[in-house]
């Protein structure tokens, strides 16, 4: 997690509440909130804010979607011709030699 100092209220991220040890969902549509009600102590690295002790932050990572997924699997390996792969046809490992 990254330290309070460098968070961004205008972006949705998960903060850490150090009063609960949870960490939730910050929304952007907070930032008012965040301006009027935070107080900062530089000291201790953490923002009191409406009843939590934040003190540390994250980025949200979209999911990948299903479809991005299957782009991923769905790529056919191809190779050079006489070449049987890395597995023989009773599926037992067998060493691949490098070119």
């Amino acid at each position: 997690m990254n330290r309070l100092y460098t968070f961004d209220p205008d972006q949705e991220s998960g903060v850490h509440d150090a009063l609960s040890d949870e960490v939730f969902i910050w929304e952007s549509s907070w930032v008012d909130i965040w301006r009027q009600y935070a107080f900062p102590d530089v000291a201790a690295g953490c923002v009191y804010l409406v009843g939590r002790i934040l003190d540390a932050w994250e980025p949200i990572v979209p999911a990948a979607s299903p479809k991005d997924c299957s782009e991923l699997v769905s790529k056919e390996v191809v190779l050079p011709p006489g070449e049987a792969g890395p597995l023989d046809d009773d599926l037992r490992p067998r060493p691949v030699h490098a070119p």
